[in-house]
Protein backbone atom coordinates (compact mmCIF):
# COMPACT_ATOMS: atom_id res chain seq x y z
CA UNK A 1 0.00 0.00 0.00
CA UNK A 2 3.07 2.35 0.60
CA UNK A 3 4.13 2.18 -3.28
CA UNK A 4 0.44 2.76 -4.37
CA UNK A 5 0.73 5.97 -1.69
CA UNK A 6 3.68 6.94 -3.37
CA UNK A 7 2.66 6.88 -7.39
CA UNK A 8 0.87 9.37 -8.89
CA UNK A 9 -1.47 6.53 -10.34
CA UNK A 10 -2.38 5.13 -7.01
CA UNK A 11 -1.19 1.65 -8.35
CA UNK A 12 1.52 -0.70 -6.35
CA UNK A 13 2.82 -3.66 -6.27
CA UNK A 14 5.48 -5.70 -4.22
CA UNK A 15 6.54 -9.21 -3.36
CA UNK A 16 6.84 -10.54 0.50
CA UNK A 17 6.78 -13.49 2.21
CA UNK A 18 3.92 -14.47 4.41
CA UNK A 19 4.44 -16.02 7.91
CA UNK A 20 1.19 -17.02 8.37
CA UNK A 21 0.65 -19.17 5.00
CA UNK A 22 5.00 -19.99 4.82
CA UNK A 23 5.22 -18.62 1.19
CA UNK A 24 5.98 -15.77 -0.85
CA UNK A 25 2.75 -13.54 -1.89
CA UNK A 26 2.19 -10.73 -4.55
CA UNK A 27 0.67 -8.10 -3.04
CA UNK A 28 -1.55 -5.60 -5.44
CA UNK A 29 -3.06 -2.20 -3.81
CA UNK A 30 -4.79 0.31 -6.17
CA UNK A 31 -6.35 3.74 -4.50
CA UNK A 32 -9.49 4.52 -5.99
CA UNK A 33 -11.09 8.45 -6.45
CA UNK A 34 -12.86 8.23 -3.79
CA UNK A 35 -9.50 7.79 -1.62
CA UNK A 36 -10.33 4.02 -0.59
CA UNK A 37 -8.10 1.23 -0.96
CA UNK A 38 -7.99 -1.97 -2.73
CA UNK A 39 -5.53 -4.54 -1.63
CA UNK A 40 -5.36 -8.03 -3.54
CA UNK A 41 -2.63 -10.82 -2.64
CA UNK A 42 -1.78 -14.11 -4.52
CA UNK A 43 0.46 -17.02 -4.18
CA UNK A 44 3.70 -16.12 -6.31
CA UNK A 45 3.32 -19.71 -7.66
CA UNK A 46 -0.04 -18.91 -9.17
CA UNK A 47 1.52 -15.73 -11.01
CA UNK A 48 4.25 -17.30 -12.05
CA UNK A 49 2.11 -19.96 -13.50
CA UNK A 50 0.12 -17.43 -15.15
CA UNK A 51 2.91 -15.53 -16.57
CA UNK A 52 4.35 -19.06 -17.73
CA UNK A 53 0.98 -19.37 -19.74
CA UNK A 54 1.33 -16.17 -20.96
CA UNK A 55 4.36 -16.34 -22.26
CA UNK A 56 3.70 -20.20 -23.97
CA UNK A 57 0.88 -18.41 -25.43
CA UNK A 58 2.64 -15.58 -26.80
CA UNK A 59 5.74 -18.27 -28.13
CA UNK A 60 2.92 -20.39 -30.02
CA UNK A 61 1.18 -17.39 -31.40
CA UNK A 62 4.56 -16.26 -32.88
CA UNK A 63 5.08 -19.78 -34.27
CA UNK A 64 1.47 -19.86 -35.31
CA UNK A 65 2.14 -16.78 -37.06
CA UNK A 66 5.17 -17.35 -38.93
CA UNK A 67 3.70 -20.43 -40.42
CA UNK A 68 0.93 -18.45 -41.56
CA UNK A 69 3.54 -16.22 -43.12
CA UNK A 70 5.24 -19.23 -44.43
CA UNK A 71 2.52 -21.04 -45.65
CA UNK A 72 0.93 -17.25 -47.39
CA UNK A 73 3.77 -15.33 -48.52
CA UNK A 74 4.73 -17.98 -51.78
CA UNK A 75 0.70 -18.54 -52.59
CA UNK A 76 0.72 -14.11 -52.37
CA UNK A 77 3.65 -14.30 -54.47
CA UNK A 78 2.44 -16.31 -56.81
CA UNK A 79 -0.88 -14.65 -57.57
CA UNK A 80 1.37 -11.55 -58.21
CA UNK A 81 4.06 -13.37 -60.47
CA UNK A 82 2.19 -15.81 -62.24
CA UNK A 83 -0.07 -12.92 -64.11
CA UNK A 84 3.20 -10.62 -64.68
CA UNK A 85 5.24 -13.86 -66.09
CA UNK A 86 1.61 -14.81 -68.13
CA UNK A 87 1.98 -11.14 -69.50
CA UNK A 88 5.84 -11.41 -70.25
CA UNK A 89 5.27 -14.93 -72.48
CA UNK A 90 2.77 -13.29 -74.26
CA UNK A 91 4.46 -10.20 -75.13
CA UNK A 92 7.63 -12.39 -76.09
CA UNK A 93 4.88 -14.29 -78.25
CA UNK A 94 3.58 -11.22 -79.96
CA UNK A 95 7.07 -10.24 -80.76
CA UNK A 96 7.45 -12.66 -82.62
CA UNK A 97 4.64 -12.15 -84.88
CA UNK A 98 2.13 -14.08 -82.75
CA UNK A 99 -0.51 -11.60 -82.89
CA UNK A 100 -3.23 -13.87 -82.08
CA UNK A 101 -2.04 -14.42 -78.73
CA UNK A 102 -4.14 -13.01 -76.56
CA UNK A 103 -3.67 -12.21 -72.43
CA UNK A 104 -5.66 -13.68 -69.89
CA UNK A 105 -7.08 -10.78 -68.06
CA UNK A 106 -8.50 -11.88 -64.29
CA UNK A 107 -7.26 -9.79 -62.22
CA UNK A 108 -9.44 -5.75 -61.57
CA UNK A 109 -5.83 -4.16 -61.09
CA UNK A 110 -2.82 -2.41 -62.66
CA UNK A 111 -1.30 -5.79 -63.33
CA UNK A 112 -4.80 -6.55 -65.39
CA UNK A 113 -5.15 -3.29 -66.72
CA UNK A 114 -1.37 -3.72 -68.49
CA UNK A 115 -2.79 -7.19 -70.20
CA UNK A 116 -5.95 -5.61 -71.62
CA UNK A 117 -3.39 -2.44 -73.11
CA UNK A 118 -1.29 -5.54 -74.78
CA UNK A 119 -4.34 -7.21 -75.85
CA UNK A 120 -5.53 -3.73 -77.41
CA UNK A 121 -2.08 -3.30 -79.05
CA UNK A 122 -1.78 -6.87 -80.44
CA UNK A 123 -5.23 -6.76 -81.95
CA UNK A 124 -4.03 -2.71 -83.99
CA UNK A 125 -0.56 -4.60 -84.61
CA UNK A 126 -2.70 -7.83 -86.39
CA UNK A 127 -4.78 -4.76 -88.04
CA UNK A 128 -2.14 -2.81 -89.10
CA UNK A 129 -0.30 -5.61 -90.35
CA UNK A 130 -3.56 -7.34 -92.65
CA UNK A 131 -4.07 -3.89 -94.07
CA UNK A 132 -0.19 -3.90 -94.97
CA UNK A 133 -0.42 -7.08 -96.91
CA UNK A 134 -3.34 -6.06 -98.55
CA UNK A 135 -1.47 -2.84 -99.79
CA UNK A 136 1.42 -4.93 -100.42
CA UNK A 137 -0.98 -7.52 -102.86
CA UNK A 138 -2.74 -4.35 -104.48
CA UNK A 139 0.83 -3.00 -105.27
CA UNK A 140 1.73 -6.67 -106.33
CA UNK A 141 -1.27 -7.02 -108.74
CA UNK A 142 -0.94 -3.48 -110.01
CA UNK A 143 2.45 -4.01 -111.42
CA UNK A 144 1.93 -7.41 -113.21
CA UNK A 145 -1.15 -5.72 -114.75
CA UNK A 146 0.63 -2.69 -115.55
CA UNK A 147 3.68 -4.88 -116.46
CA UNK A 148 1.23 -7.08 -119.22
CA UNK A 149 -0.31 -3.27 -120.23
CA UNK A 150 2.69 -2.33 -121.69
CA UNK A 151 4.10 -5.01 -122.54
CA UNK A 152 1.53 -5.98 -125.19
CA UNK A 153 2.01 -2.53 -127.05
CA UNK A 154 6.16 -2.69 -126.58
CA UNK A 155 5.99 -6.39 -128.68
CA UNK A 156 3.33 -5.08 -131.27
CA UNK A 157 5.82 -2.48 -132.01
CA UNK A 158 8.77 -4.05 -131.94
CA UNK A 159 7.14 -6.49 -134.27
CA UNK A 160 6.39 -4.03 -136.65
CA UNK A 161 9.77 -2.34 -136.70
CA UNK A 162 11.60 -5.73 -137.40
CA UNK A 163 9.14 -6.33 -140.21
CA UNK A 164 10.16 -3.40 -141.69
CA UNK A 165 13.64 -3.55 -141.30
CA UNK A 166 13.41 -6.63 -142.95
CA UNK A 167 12.68 -5.63 -146.10
CA UNK A 168 8.81 -4.83 -145.70
CA UNK A 169 9.46 -1.15 -145.96
CA UNK A 170 9.41 -1.65 -149.81
CA UNK A 171 6.28 -1.71 -149.66
CA UNK A 172 4.17 1.05 -149.29
CA UNK A 173 0.72 -0.54 -148.39
CA UNK A 174 2.39 -2.64 -145.75
CA UNK A 175 4.22 0.08 -144.45
CA UNK A 176 1.93 2.27 -144.18
CA UNK A 177 -0.47 -0.40 -142.34
CA UNK A 178 2.75 -1.10 -139.52
CA UNK A 179 3.39 2.58 -139.33
CA UNK A 180 -0.43 2.99 -138.25
CA UNK A 181 -0.50 0.21 -136.02
CA UNK A 182 2.78 1.13 -134.79
CA UNK A 183 0.75 5.04 -133.63
CA UNK A 184 -1.87 3.10 -132.31
CA UNK A 185 0.29 1.15 -130.02
CA UNK A 186 2.02 4.53 -129.12
CA UNK A 187 -1.23 6.19 -128.23
CA UNK A 188 -2.05 3.45 -125.90
CA UNK A 189 1.11 3.16 -124.01
CA UNK A 190 0.43 7.06 -123.55
CA UNK A 191 -2.51 6.63 -122.20
CA UNK A 192 -1.28 3.82 -119.50
CA UNK A 193 1.28 6.15 -118.73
Amino acid sequence: MQEALRNIDGFGSSIRHSETLNEDLVYTAFKSHQQRYIRLAKQQMFVDSVVWKVRWLLFAAALGTIAIVLVMVPRVSRTVTKPLTDIITAAEEIKSGNYDREIIVSEQNEIGELGKILNSMSAKLKGDIIQLNKLQEIRKDFVANASHELRTPISSIRGFVETLLDGAYHDEEVSRKFLERTLSNVIRLENIV
